[in-house]
């Protein structure tokens, strides 16, 4: 039986480490479920549909690059929505999983700049594609939202790392990750003539992108370090937390000279005393002697 409060606390802590992973879906699940609750208020008010409106007017990337110029941010802020519920449910399945095994076999500050690249570049075949082709350039309805082109970027960038590793499907059949990226391949270029061929385009983009990643890394290009330090430094401009205060110190003044008495004279003085003294007690004894000779004949025996 299922532990909700053991689920809780997993998720918790998962965001408090920063898991990359439990982020990115985390991000996706909210952004969903937010918009199905805007379109529930909406629904007494005959505006059931309020959200989704919003959403391919102003975060979804239409075909029309002349329309796209307009909200450029669209094209990042496409990939963390989604249409349906199964459209959502496939790409957080296929995230958890690849995601980590991708981390495993990298980095984990690769697999956020791969998320973001295979969308970019997914969004970019699809724009293409729309507006070179004379018989999809009227698509009017049409506007595009999903993490697919992501997610597949990394599920095409697992599936070139470690072609011949072998998983269990429905802990039964054995079958290796370069027949799951071609299962893949298959099932999308078969898709392209069907009502949803934007979306095979996009899927087929990012599984592309995802083997290019690799075989850039493998030949020293490095595309992963701008992103992170532009991410980086976004981060640090949101982040309020106290910085540590530094003070500068003089080199000079940083060590204090300590005064030690080393006079000869005043040492002999104390002596030319202590023997005056000395010379009293021989003659007249101990008792003649008043009380400030008898202090400091006291604390002088001491040293």
């Amino acid at each position: 039986m299922i532990d909700p409060e053991f689920i809780k606390q997993w998720i918790l802590t998962k965001l408090k480490s920063k898991d990359i992973v439990v982020w990115l879906l985390a991000i996706n699940i909210v952004l969903y479920l937010l918009v199905f609750i805007v379109n529930i208020i909406g629904l007494p008010f005959g505006m059931q549909n309020l959200a989704d409106l919003f959403i391919k007017n102003c975060l979804a990337i239409p075909p029309q690059f002349q329309h796209f110029i307009y909200k450029p941010y669209s094209i990042l802020t496409y990939q963390f929505l989604h249409g349906s519920f199964f459209h959502l449910f496939s790409n957080i399945i296929l995230l958890f999983y690849f995601g980590n095994i991708f981390i495993s076999l990298t980095h984990k500050k690769k697999l956020l700049p791969l998320y973001i690249y295979g969308g970019f570049f997914g969004a970019f075949v699809f724009l293409l594609i729309y507006n070179l082709n004379p018989a999809l350039s009227n698509t009017q309805n049409l506007a595009l939202i999903g993490a697919s082109g992501s997610v597949m970027a990394i599920v095409g960038a697992v599936c070139s790392l470690v072609p011949e590793k072998e998983i269990y499907l429905f802990a039964r059949f054995k079958v290796k990750y370069k027949w799951i990226a071609a299962f893949f391949v298959l099932v999308n270029i078969i898709g392209l003539n069907g009502p949803k061929a934007a979306g095979n385009y996009v899927h087929l983009a990012g599984l592309l992108f995802g083997f290019l990643f690799i075989i850039m890394s493998k030949n020293g290009i490095d595309i992963i370090k701008p992103f992170n330090s532009v991410f980086d430094y976004l981060v640090s401009l949101f982040d309020f937390r106290a910085k540590p205060r530094v003070s500068y110190v003089n080199e000079k003044f940083k060590q204090k000279k300590v005064y030690k008495p080393t006079s000869n004279n005043s040492e002999k003085e104390k002596q030319a005393k202590i023997d005056a003294i000395l010379d009293k007690i021989s003659k007249s004894g101990y008792d003649k002697l008043n009380k400030a000779e008898k202090e400091f004949l006291f604390n002088n025996s001491k040293k």
